[in-house]
């Protein structure tokens, strides 16, 4: 009963080996997992080490940020204050500019006002050559009714001329019916004499109570007679005188033709005198305008760079 059964202790043996087996494997799991906290608990003081590094690296960093954020804030408030200062300055620099800008241009707007006095005698000269103008058209004018009336007189003279030349052909052509009428007019006027002679004479011979038909016969023919008479004086008279007179008058119309033709002469030359004159002043006062017109030009121009110099409002 004490000895042990060799069986039995050899599946004992087998039990405590791999007993054994387990443990030196369970040895060396822990073995390894005492390893692992080893370099754990290393790897972790490591790591606090390096975190209180890092803390502090923190609270370092915190302590720069802050002196940074303070010195930020120091440096805003002098960029603030250094911005305040530039818009200042700029905005006086501005002005400044401005007021180099407003004087220039009122510098060259003295000159401006300088150069308009240009114009008064620019504008004298317009106004004296307007008035020669029109004093020369007024000239030209005057000149040239004159000559159409002394063209108006010389047709005049010339139809005159015509009409004294046919009167005197008329009065040659009816000299030798003058003559012939007249021959016949002093013979009424005899035989008008010598009837009145015969009443007279017969008168002498009758009675008182038939002297008054003889009378009324006399004073009848008497009044025949002058009436002859007067017609033969007329007639006389065209026969001496009717050409002589036509003459006349002919030789008078020739000369006031002449007389016209001479003014007519003088009137021409004086519209050509005036003509030229108005030609000349015209041309003058054109000259004068165009000067006038382009100062005026020149003065809107400067006006307009003047207002392009003035400085624009703040």
């Amino acid at each position: 009963e004490n000895a042990e059964d060799p069986s039995k202790v050899e599946k004992l043996n087998v039990t405590v080996g791999k007993t054994t087996e387990i443990l030196k494997a369970h040895q060396s799991e822990l073995d390894e997992i005492k390893a692992k906290e080893t370099n754990i608990r290393t790897e972790a003081s490591t790591n606090k080490q390096t975190v209180d590094a890092s803390m502090a690296e923190i609270k370092t960093a915190e302590t720069n940020l802050k002196s940074l954020s303070d010195e930020n804030t120091k440096l805003d408030t002098l960029a603030k204050e250094a911005h305040s200062s530039l818009q200042s300055a700029q905005t006086n620099n501005h002005k400044s500019l401005n007021q180099i800008k407003y004087w220039e241009a009122q510098t060259f707007n003295v000159k401006r006002h300088q150069k308009i006095t240009e114009r008064t005698p620019l504008s004298d000269g317009h106004q004296e050559t307007l008035l020669a103008m029109n004093n020369a058209q007024s000239i030209h004018d005057a000149a040239s009714n004159e000559k159409k009336s002394a063209e108006e007189t010389l047709q005049a003279a010339d139809k005159s001329v015509s009409q004294k030349q046919k009167d005197l052909s008329t009065q040659t052509e009816n000299l030798p019916k003058l003559k012939g009428r007249l021959t016949l007019e002093h013979l009424l006027v005899k035989h008008g004499q010598a009837t009145i002679q015969s009443i007279r004479e017969a008168m002498n011979g009758v009675s008182d109570d038939i002297k008054g038909e003889f009378q009324s016969a006399l004073e009848k023919e008497m009044a025949l007679l002058t009436q002859d008479q007067a017609k033969a004086n007329k007639t006389q008279d065209l026969v001496d005188n009717s050409i002589p007179r036509a003459e006349a008058s002919l030789e008078e119309a020739i000369a006031n033709r002449s007389a016209a033709e001479k003014v007519l002469n003088i009137k021409t030359i004086a519209k050509k005198t005036a003509m030229k004159k108005l030609t000349e002043t015209t041309a003058s006062h054109g000259t004068v305008t165009e000067k006038l017109s382009e100062f005026d030009k020149s003065m809107e121009k400067m006006f307009q760079e003047y207002l392009g110099m003035l400085p624009a409002p703040l």
